[in-house]
């Protein structure tokens, strides 16, 4: 049973926080003040200290006509705990940094931002650390932004193919999960304007990162799915679904 510790402050309207995989440090996005907060965890305690020089600006530029921001979301961190992604939401782009693994400081990426799609808002990177996947929430093909990371610089570059489309004419992909070993990738299409039920699965190529559409997919979920996940196993895949209260259950062939 969870005990709370403490609260404390902590950055505007975030939408996005992770832990690196030594859970020595926690980043926290700052969605209207386009910043990244970075905080050492006390191992004992569980207490958050900010690290020096936190917050790290996620990067300039805004497009015209945007509300003045960035914008960004859902952070990713490689499973090296070498590099950080965080989609701009407004800029239609992603920042990428590489994480001081002493200090936890964030430094940015030769290159970064790198272009996405219509309002890209959540990120994920697969097991191996050689592909990341953003959604694009807006597009009206609700594709996914995908790219390889080169390992040394964190850099990204577009697979051959990307953006892919989750489902023509119905844009609003949102949270990502990977399950089967990072064989596949699903996405919860939560909707943008119009309410959707539907999650789409892909099938992701070990070598080159290319996404395939499964069989049967979209599959149809409650209404409203705004968070997707699996167990560890594998085995089976939920979406918690906002528009009716409800959680569909699925088990993963």
């Amino acid at each position: 049973v969870p005990t709370l510790l403490k609260s404390q402050a902590g950055p505007n309207q975030s939408i996005g926080i992770a832990a690196n995989s030594s859970g020595k440090f926690l980043y926290i996005s700052d969605f209207t003040n386009d910043l990244v907060h970075a905080f050492s965890i006390d191992p004992a305690t569980g207490t958050l200290q900010e690290v020096s020089g936190s917050p790290f600006s996620a990067g300039p530029g805004q497009v015209p006509g945007d509300s003045g921001f960035a914008g960004i979301g859902g952070i990713a961190i490689d499973p090296n705990t070498k590099f950080l992604y965080v989609p701009r939401a407004n800029s239609s782009d992603v920042a990428g940094f590489s994480i001081n693994s002493t200090t936890g400081a964030l430094m940015p990426i030769i290159g970064s931002p790198f272009a996405a799609g219509d309002f890209p808002v959540q990120a994920i990177v697969d097991p191996s650390g050689k592909f990341l996947y953003v959604s694009n929430h807006n597009d009206s093909q609700g594709t996914i932004s995908s790219y390889s990371i080169e390992p040394i610089s964190g850099a990204l570059t577009p697979i051959p193919g990307s953006p892919f489309p989750t489902q023509a004419g119905y844009p609003g992909p949102g949270a990502l999960t990977i399950a089967g070993g990072g064989k596949y990738l699903y996405v919860a299409m939560v909707g943008t304007a119009d309410v959707n039920h539907f999650v789409s699965a892909f099938s992701i190529d070990s070598a080159t990162g290319v996404l395939s559409q499964l069989t049967g997919s979209p599959f149809s979920t409650g209404r409203g799915p705004i968070r997707v996940s699996s167990d560890p196993s594998g085995r089976f895949l939920f979406t918690a679904n906002s528009a009716d209260d409800t959680i569909s259950v699925f088990t993963v062939d």
